[in-house]
Order: structure tokens, then sequence, then C-alpha cells
């Protein structure tokens, strides 16, 4: 493996990232108009604006401005406990009655226990049907989608489960209690549609009997359920969950009466399967006693629990240890928290006697700096704010709006002294508005000749790449820019940056600039530019054939060796070289390949499956004595033919680095290498774990290929073209629209088939891009030792036991392997821009890059600041600066 190239910029600028840190760590605070009431059993947050509460008997309360104002949307329900509350949207959702016969005395509605509203909770009615199959009452809902809601109750029993599966219309109903399962429902969540958990007590005798906490789980949706964790603790229940991911969850326990020996939780770290209690003394804590109600994580590590204890500092608790250890953190009246839900990493809400928000707290950290500069010149002013993305940013001159000053710094180009006087900014995020310090703009009237920063810097490039130059230049404004190739002006070139597009072996030679302002002009160092013709290391257009060369066996011929296998075990292939695909006229005639020079429309025919016996198979063709490795690119053009989407089912097959040795197929073993699967039309499941629209296979070695483009987020570039690899996503739909062909119809928008393709498979330093006509489909670094090298291949593969119609086939054409070299990290234009540290760097296309800062360079600690995929294009980087410690910045790529 090739090691890092680093460029390191050596800069010392004041210290920042404490600042930078602090300032975007989210905190609990309480709405300043929060209702009063006994407690708000539960919240349900819509979006970060729009929030409902049921608030017991007190009604339901919302708010559609993120908590500045609620309004009660269920008054005059005194003789209802609204317990629980969910939504599937801003407009349509349910509320849960905790019904008569339990702990709220006052409350009298016993035959309603599910509510329903359409209009954004104005009005609620009734849902009949669960108190007359014997439910009291309901106490927790999760809505896991739109169409798809659960729901448990009661709290003392009996324990009911309800469900819907098409947005509330209809609902089943089961007794646990009856089944034997539980006692008391408390808490209901649900992984996916088939695996959930809820959480409650063993008996619904509350009164008479010692009862112990009791968590039931179903892996059929809710069909079935068994207990897999119960307490030995006496008369206690579990109250709610909490989950941060798919296989670490959390169930705080309610000990009765209040507890003054420890705070107990039970956790999962396997998804439910093993359940482990957890016990911290209250005393560790700094207290006396707890009563657990609410809790809540919004990570594996941090989360808090709610409840009751003797003072406010007390009943809210918190943990950056998975529990390990807890601390106070009580403000205000933070008591009484029943119910915590997160919605995102940096947000979460809670409902007790008050209502909570956890959020990035909208703070002005670095205000803008007063500016004196020379008359002509540029003033930028610049401010560093955090809060709930996305923040808002309006510039303001003697208290007037400057229009279009709505980023988080403001220009002034050409200054004048008109321009003189205060500036402040107005920051606003969906919490409301704050107001920077005025910073003063002085301009003075003194020119002052232009003076280089930084220089152009040589380059080489291979031919057909872009070529930037860029010099950084200081003095009076305006400052006027002329480029020179080997001394003679080039028309045009009057940027502060020049890039040599489409680069050739003609355009190598000497590059300079002339800055020129009114006090003067200097000339720049010379910048050399180097122009590389790339070496093709293997190319096959097939154009050689004089006639087709049809092969239907596994053998070596024609500079490939040709493998194939099927489940049926005979010879089912078709893989014709030379083929002249401009005799193809359906479903649509096909015309030359991107690549193709002079119009030639030879390619390579393969097909597979198209005998009587119905079997999956895969043909793979290998070119013989070719080895690629280090850092290069496979590149192809790609046809995709087929009847109907439903008679296809075919997939195209390109890789990398494999042994040529197997036959590579999907589901399939052995398998090896790095291989590209893509589906001429759309018939794969975006949520499938064995086979996508656009995959990603890694070989299996003896077994079978593995499927890694499945949601997986550790893939490139951010953010993801498409990021469930499936035709429905909208970023392929837009990169493949749908196409009318007459006489057959219309293709579905982000198939890929029936029209052509460029295709490339690139390997730079194991960073590993999937491209289709200049789009990065999926980014990722390949960590597999035994696939770095190897040899290339092309294939069709069936995966499914029936008979290929004739027109299912692909065609490749104009296949090469290229390497790869790239270009240096090179630091463009460091300066002090306001109170910023600014600098750039030119980008390759692709490529993966990261910004790291470190306060010394004796033992220096890298920590990231960004990272991010390159285009081509120079990137901008600009850091706030604060105090006066040094700091140095280094650019990396794999």
């Amino acid at each position: 493996m090739n090691s890092p190239q680093v460029v390191r910029i050596v800069f010392a600028v004041a210290a920042f990232i404490a600042c930078r840190a602090s300032a975007q760590t989210p905190a609990w605070s309480q709405f300043s108009a929060s209702p009063s009431v006994s407690r708000h059993d539960d919240i349900c947050p819509v979006n970060e604006t729009i929030a409902y509460t049921a608030s017991g008997t007190a009604g339901i309360y919302k708010t559609t401005d993120g908590g500045k104002t609620w309004t009660q949307k269920a008054a005059g329900y005194s003789a209802t406990h609204f317990r629980c509350i969910g939504f599937a949207d801003a407009q349509h959702g349910w509320a849960g009655n905790l019904g008569a016969g339990s702990y709220d005395t006052v409350m009298t509605d016993t035959n309603n226990i599910l509510y329903e509203t359409f209009d954004g909770g104005n009005t609620w009615s009734n849902r009949p049907g669960f108190y007359e199959a014997g439910m009291k009452g309901l106490c927790s809902m999760h809505v896991f989608d739109p169409q798809t809601i659960y729901g448990v109750g009661r709290v003392r029993g009996p324990a009911y489960f309800i469900k819907s599966t098409d947005g509330g219309t209809n609902w089943s109903i089961t007794n646990l209690t009856a089944g034997g399962v539980m006692g008391g429902l408390m808490d209901v969540y649900f992984k996916d549609k088939t695996n959930g958990f809820a959480v409650g007590m063993d008996t619904n005798d509350f009164y008479t009997q010692v009862y112990h906490g009791a968590i039931a789980r179903t892996t059929n949706g809710g069909l079935s359920w068994n207990v897999v964790a119960s307490t030995a603790y006496p008369n206690c229940y579990f109250w709610k969950m909490s989950w941060p991911t798919p296989d670490i969850g959390y169930v705080s326990l309610q000990k009765n009466p209040i507890s003054s020996d420890a705070i107990v939780y039970y956790k999962t770290t396997d998804g439910g399967a093993t359940w482990t209690s957890n016990g911290v003394p209250v005393s560790a804590v700094g207290i006396s006693s707890f009563y657990w109600q609410g809790i809540g994580f919004v990570s594996p590590t941090e989360g808090w629990a709610g409840g009751d204890g003797s003072m406010y500092i007390n009943n809210f608790l918190h943990t950056t240890d998975g529990g390990a250890s807890w601390t106070r953190m009580g403000y205000n009246d933070s008591r009484r928290i029943n119910r915590i839900r997160v919605l995102n990493s940096n947000m979460a809400f809670a409902s007790g006697t008050r209502v909570h928000v956890f959020r990035i707290p909208l703070t002005n950290a670095i205000p803008p700096q007063s500016l004196t500069v020379p008359i002509g010149s540029t003033a930028t002013f610049s401010n560093t704010s955090f809060g709930t993305a996305p923040l808002i940013y309006q510039w303001r001159h003697a208290g007037t709006n400057l229009p279009g000053a709505t980023t988080n710094s403001f220009s002034v180009t050409n200054v004048q002294s008109t321009n003189a006087g205060n500036y402040d900014v107005i920051v606003g995020d969906y919490s409301g508005s704050l107001t920077s310090i005025v910073a003063v703009l002085t301009v003075s009237v003194t020119n002052v000749a232009p003076t280089i920063n930084t220089q152009p810097q040589s380059l080489s490039v291979f031919s057909g790449q872009n070529a930037f130059f860029t010099v950084s230049a200081s003095g009076s404004a305006p400052l006027s820019y002329q480029w020179l190739f080997n001394g003679t002006n080039l028309a045009g070139a009057t940027d502060s940056g020049y890039t040599r597009a489409n680069a050739q072996p003609a355009h190598a030679g000497n590059y300079s600039v002339v800055v020129t302002n009114v006090a003067g002009s200097v000339t720049s160092a010379v910048a050399a530019l180097t122009v590389t013709v790339p070496i093709v290391s293997f190319q096959d257009d097939f154009d050689s054939y004089a006639s087709p060369s049809t092969v239907t066996s596994a053998t070596t011929t024609n500079g490939y060796k040709i493998f194939f296998r099927a489940a049926s075990g005979g010879m089912d292939f078709k893989a014709i070289f030379g083929f002249n695909y401009s005799t193809i006229t359906f479903p649509t005639n096909i015309p030359p390949a991107p690549h193709s020079v002079g119009g030639t429309t030879k390619g390579l025919y393969l097909t597979v499956n198209k005998d009587a016996t119905m079997a999956a198979a895969a043909v793979n063709l290998y070119p013989t004595g070719q080895l690629a490795s280090g850092n290069f690119s496979l590149k192809y053009d790609l046809w995709i033919n087929y009847r109907d989407p439903l008679t296809s089912t075919e997939h195209a097959l390109a890789g990398i680095n494999h042994s040529a040795n197997v036959t590579n197929r999907i589901g399939q073993s052995p398998s090896d290498g790095l291989f590209f699967v893509l589906e001429g039309e759309a018939d794969s499941a975006p949520t499938s774990t064995t086979l996508r629209d656009y995959s990603v296979f890694r070989g299996g070695g003896s077994g079978t290929p593995v499927l890694i483009t499945t949601n997986n987020t550790a893939f490139g570039p951010t953010p993801l073209l498409a990021p469930q690899f499936d035709n429905g996503d909208p970023g392929l739909m837009a990169l493949f629209p749908a196409q009318t062909i007459p006489g057959y119809g219309t293709t579905a928008s982000g198939t890929a088939g029936l029209r052509w393709l460029s295709g490339e498979v690139r390997q730079v330093n194991n960073l590993v891009t999937w491209i289709l006509n200049g789009a990065a489909i999926a980014q990722y670094t390949n960590t597999f030792a035994a696939y770095t090298n190897g040899t290339i291949m092309l294939g069709y593969n069936d995966n499914f036991p029936s008979i290929g119609d004739s027109n299912n086939f692909a065609i490749f054409d104009n296949v090469r392997v290229e390497p790869i070299v790239l270009s240096p990290v090179q630091l463009l234009s460091p300066q002090i821009v306001g109170n910023n540290f600014a600098f750039s760097f030119a980008t390759e296309p692709y490529e993966s890059y990261t910004v790291q800062w470190a306060t010394n360079l004796t033992s220096p600690t890298w920590l990231n600041l960004t990272n991010f995929a390159g285009n081509g294009a120079p990137n901008d980087i600009l850091v706030p600066l604060n105090g006066f410690a040094p700091q140095y910045f280094r650019v990396s790529r794999p």
C-alpha cells in the first residue's frame, strides 16, 4: 500500500478548536413557554419545529415554532388521561387514554382507548373496538412509518398489544395477559417490522401480589411474544426503552416505592437476544433516592435518566459511559421526566412537569472584527455561529439589510469611502435569532502596489487532464491579472486562476502572471507545465475481427480465458468477439459506442441461459497475461439490452483484482476480486441484502460473494448519489432519465439499460470508485488484502432459474486499463482573511481528501477538521481564528 500523500501548511494562527467544539455541543434546556401541568406523559416531535405532548387530563399541546409557543389542542377532556401520542406526519396522529381504574383516580373516561386526528390535533375522535376487545388503556405508541403503528397498554394491566399496517385504518388487538406473557405493558419499540420489544410487569394485580419487571420480544411482527428477561427485584416494572443502535438498547426500571438503594436499568448489546441487569448505588450519584421513569440515549454511550426525587437537580441524570456512572444535571423544573424522544444525535425532546429540548444552542461564537483597508481593496467580514441547521444570516450596514448578504461572511469589493461604517449580522435558526456586535470598517486612501503572496506552482498532468494555476496577491484594489504562456499573453486569462483545459503536449511550457493595480505591477515566478501521454496497459476495441468469432464453451481464445458455470452444469453461453451491434434493431437501434473511433460498431457480445434448461448461470472473461496493480482505472463502454423488465433480470459484470481462476456469480461460490454488477432494468428491492439495481460485490473466497452496497454509511462520496443503490433514488433518476422508444414504450427512470454507458472502476491507494457516465455511484476503501491486484473481468450473469429471452444480452466495447498518476497535493494562497485563516488546494476528481490540524509539530496529535471528495477544482478552506496559540494544518489523501 502506498503511503498517504500529505502537504503540511505550517502557519502560526490563533487557537480556535476549543471554542468551536464547545459551541457545537448540544445541551438540554427548558422551553421558556412550556405549559405548566402535573406531568406531560409523552411527547412526539414531528420535526425540529412541530411537536405534540400528551399531557394527562390537561389534554394535548402542540408547538409549530420550535417550542417558542404552545397551544392546547385537546381542552375539555378532564375525564380523559392522555397517556401517549404518536404522529405519522404533521396532520395525522393518535393519542392513547390511560383509562379508568389505574393510578389516576380523577379521570373517568372508560370507553375511549385510542383517539385519532387528521387535522393536526384540532379535532380528535374515538377509534372504537379497543375497549370492546377488553383493553383498559394505552400507555405507549411507536409510529414506525406512516403505515405501520404499534401500541401497548396498560400500566398495572391488563397487557394488550395493538398494531396497524395500513396507516391506522385497521388494527389487530392481542391480549398478552390472556396469553400468559405479561400482566401490564408500559412501552413498545420495533427495530424493524418483524423484531420488536414490549416492557412492563409480569402480573396485572398491582395491589395484592408481588410483581416483577419483564421484557417480551417478538420476531414475527407481534404474532407471538416471549419473555426474554425478568427482574429479581420485587414490586417493580420496566418503564421506558431507548435504542441508540439496532444492537444496543436500554430499559429503565421503576421500583415501588421510590428507591433508596440503587438506580437499576437493563441493557442489551446483541439486539435484544440477551439482557444484563445494571445497577448504580444512589450514593455514588450523590443523591438519597431516585424514582426512574424516562430514559433516552443519543449515542451508544451518552444518555439521560428522568424521574422523581427530592430536588430538581436530582431528578435528571446524565451518563457518558453507557450507564456505568451517572451525574446529576437537573435544572429549573426538570423533574418527573417520563419520556425522552430522540430526533437525531443533536436533537431530542423530553416531557415531564415541563417540556425540554436537547439541541445546539444558538450562539454567536466568533463575531465579526473591525477592519481597516485601503481604498479600492476588498474587505471581508466573517462570523462564526452555532445552532440547529440551517442557520440563517443577514448582514447589515448602518442597521440596513444588505441585499444578498445571507451567508456567514460578507465581502465589500472595491471599497470606497461610502462603504465605511458599522457592520453587523443577524443570525437565526428555528429557535430564534441573535445580533452580533458591531464591526467598524475604516477606509484608508493610500494606494499600495501589488505584491505576490503565493507564486503559481509547477504542474505535471496527463494529456486530457486540466491543469490549474493560481496566484495570491495583495495590494490596493482593484487588482487585474494577465496570464502568459512562454511570455505571450493568453487571451481571456485575466483572473487570479487559470485553467489549461484538456492539456496536450503542445501546451507544455512556462506559465506566469502579471498582477497590476493603480500603484504598479508585479510579475510572478514561472510555473512549468509538464504534459505526459498516459500509457495504456491494456486495450481492446474488438475492431480487428474481419468476421465475428463466436465462442460457446469455456476455453482460452482471442486473448481471453473464458469461464462459465450454471446450476444445471451444462454449457449455455455465447461470447461473440467482433460482433457488429449495429445489426440490432430491437427494441431500438444501437449506435456507435461513446469511445469508438470513426463510428465503428464492433464489440463483445455476451449472453447466458438461453437453452431449454432453466438455470442461473454466468460467464466471465479474463484477458490473458494482463495484471493490473497499484493505481489504475478500468474503463469500458457498455450496452445492456432487454425485452422487458419481467423477462430480463440479467446483469452485466465488470471487475478488478481477480485471480482469473473462478467463475464469479451472484450468490454462488467460489468467488474472488471486486466486481460491479449492473441491472439493465429495475426489479431488485431497495432493501435487499443480496442484490441491488447497482451492486458492488467482494469475493468470498470459497464462499459466495459479499454484497457491500446495502445502505452502508461507509460508502462515499458524501452525499451518495443513490443511498439505496436503487433505480428509484433521485440521483439515479436524474442520471438515467426515462426513455421513450418508438414501438416499445417508456423505460423507468433510473434504469441503465437500452443506452450506452461509459463505465469506470478506479483504484487509487486502495480507494475504489465505481463511475457511470461521469458520476460516482459508490466509493469505498478496500481493506481486503487478498483483492488489491489481479486481472480485470468482463461478464454476464442470469441470477434466476428461468430461461432468458434472446433479446437479453450485454455488449462491451472500448475496454482499456490505464495507470493513474496523481499530482502532489499543493498548497495555494495561504492568507489571513478578516478573522480567518484561508488557504486552498487543487483536487482531483473522485479522490478523497482530509484536512487536519495540530497545535505543535514536535509530537503532533492530528485531529480531523473536514473531509470530502475532490471534483477536479480547487477547494477553499476558511478557518475562524480565536486566541494566540499556534496551529498547524495539513491535507492528506489515502
